[in-house]
């Protein structure tokens, strides 16, 4: 209602994280978004020739993995071109 045309969407955040704690990630999300656009929200794109670039004995690379991401045919096919 009227608090929703007077609080600006940093207010509105602190509001919901009194009310709501459990909402506040995803309102952060939407409002780094909404102020700096979404590219500052997007996870960059892997390319595995620059990561292998810069790697180096002492530093090699590590996969982190999240459920559901497979490097594994990303990394035989960049095998086959060096």
């Amino acid at each position: 209602g009227d608090l929703d045309q007077t609080l600006t969407p940093l207010q509105k955040m602190c509001v919901l994280r009194a009310l709501r704690p459990d909402r506040v990630a995803t309102a952060v999300v939407d409002f780094v978004a909404q102020e700096l656009g979404e590219k500052f929200v997007e996870p960059p794109v892997f390319d595995i020739a620059v990561s292998y670039e810069d790697s180096t004995k002492a530093s090699p690379l590590i996969f982190l993995l999240s459920p559901g991401s497979d490097p594994v045919n990303e990394m035989l096919e960049f095998a086959e071109t060096r």
